[in-house]
């Protein structure tokens, strides 16, 4: 058989995937289990989602919910955090613990011969964690140091006022880390109250690996707290920020400026999550998309440029990030705004473009749920973000299924110029030239210890 070597040969349709049935069980008020077999391996996956986050800090104490988060593997009410630790080595366990805006997660791999064990130490710590003062004191201080570091961060501190800019008071725009005035304040006491808060708000147990539902459900129950758990009310996005829509942080002597550029978007749960992430994959999500080929291919003032879209549970932001050359910065932040307006009227996409991102976002799909971590922490967004059953399983097809007229129309509704706020970082001898003629207005300044301190 003669082979036409001149010819690229038609891959196939991009593969779905199937992924696993969920078994659900509510365990009491507020608080669900989820479990998946899978006896492959002998492992595993704990996950505890609180559906709680870093905007359940208050005004007057942020930086409180991560601290907690922080300190939920420094030992149990019946194991110091060296004891924790031992005992966690000797089944195989490896832990993480995280924080976003919308939940704080506990997670724990173990080997499932020790199932039993790893269930008790893993609820001991979601429900009963130590919360000594001493393991705080030391917890407080490696945070407080982090913080300081920030100062000297352009990226860190384009990042915090970006948010604070497009947000206000809302909590997504509270700075999670907290401020240094806030760690340095906090009680080991407002400490343990932050997580009696905790305790009475609703969680997801997402058990995943060699195990049934059955002994899932009877191992959890005998530790799980009899607290009740209630929901609280998201509160409202800012529909519009007042003043400039362009900030910015002067840093002498920064080769580089950092840019973000962007706007309160979508949440998780729009019916336009596809064409978004399609968009944004041919806008700024790839080395070959546009916002990228323009600033480092054609203009070579960066090393690499990216747009986003941030999913939340309620409005997340839509951003361009890239550290520029400095003498480049009013030039680059005016070819990223014609970037944004050109995809909704007059360099719409290509077919090319469109096939190539959408291949992007589907050829290695599959891969995102190979372990069982995977799994857990997919079955996680399904809860959290109130997803159907049936998410995972048709991306690939509505995916495939976005047209050049769904982005058009998405560009449009969300990605004009005249919607964007600004945050430029940087050198101001040769950053803020040309800066106020981009149409974005006259920059107004932000000094870096103010946005380490919250104002």
């Amino acid at each position: 058989m003669s082979v036409d070597r001149r010819t690229l040969p038609i891959p196939d349709p991009p593969p779905g995937i199937r992924f696993p049935d969920l078994t659900e069980s509510q365990l009491a008020p507020g608080v669900r289990l989820v479990t998946v077999e899978r006896n492959e391996l002998p492992l595993v996956s704990l996950l505890w989602l609180w559906h709680a986050g870093t905007s359940a800090d208050t005004d007057a104490a942020p930086g409180l919910a991560a601290l907690t988060a922080d300190l939920l593997d420094e030992g149990t009410a019946s194991l110091t955090m060296t004891e924790l630790h031992e005992a966690l080595a000797g089944i195989g366990g490896q832990l993480d613990t995280d924080i976003g805006h919308d939940a704080t997660v506990l997670s724990m791999l173990a080997l499932s011969a020790h199932r039993e064990r790893a269930i008790e130490l893993f609820m001991d710590m979601a429900e009963r964690p130590r919360l000594d003062a001493s393991d705080m004191a030391r917890v407080q201080g490696l945070r407080l140091n982090r913080l300081r570091q920030l100062r000297h961060s352009a990226s860190a501190l384009a990042d915090l006022l970006f948010m604070r800019r497009l947000y206000g008071g809302h909590p997504y725009g509270r700075a999670g880390i907290g401020t240094e005035a806030s760690l340095q304040r906090f009680t080991v006491d407002e400490v343990r109250g932050f997580h009696g808060r905790l305790a009475t708000t609703p969680a997801t147990l997402v058990i995943v690996g060699d195990i049934s539902h059955g002994e899932a459900v009877r191992l959890v129950r005998r530790h799980l707290s009899d607290e009740p758990r209630v929901a609280h009310a998201d509160p409202s996005i800012p529909s519009s920020t007042e003043g400039s829509r362009l900030l910015f942080v002067p840093r002498e002597g920064a080769a580089q400026s950092e840019l973000r550029l962007g706007r309160v978007a979508l949440p998780r749960r729009t019916p336009e999550y596809h064409a978004a992430v399609v968009t944004n994959m041919l806008l700024g999500g790839a080395f070959v998309s546009r916002i990228n080929m323009k600033l480092r291919e054609e203009k070579g003032v960066t090393y690499g440029a990216r747009s986003s879209f941030q999913f939340l549970r309620q409005a997340g932001p839509f951003s361009v990030q890239a550290s520029i050359q400095s003498d480049a910065t009013a030039e680059s932040l005016h070819d990223v705004l014609v970037e944004l307006d050109a995809l909704g009227s007059s360099r719409p996409v290509t077919d090319e473009e469109l096939s190539s991102a959408r291949d992007a976002l589907t050829r290695g799909y599959a891969r995102g749920f190979e372990t069982v971590e995977q799994v857990s922490r997919a079955a996680a967004q399904l809860a959290l973000y109130e997803l159907p059953a049936d998410t995972f399983d048709r991306f690939s097809e509505r995916v495939s299924a976005v047209t050049a007229d769904d982005v058009t129309a998405l560009a449009q509704r969300w990605l004009t110029g005249d919607a964007m706020q600004g945050v430029i970082v940087g050198e101001p001898a040769t950053s803020l030239k040309g800066l106020g003629a981009v149409g974005l207005g006259t920059p107004e300044h932000r000094l870096a210890d103010d946005v380490l301190a919250g104002i």
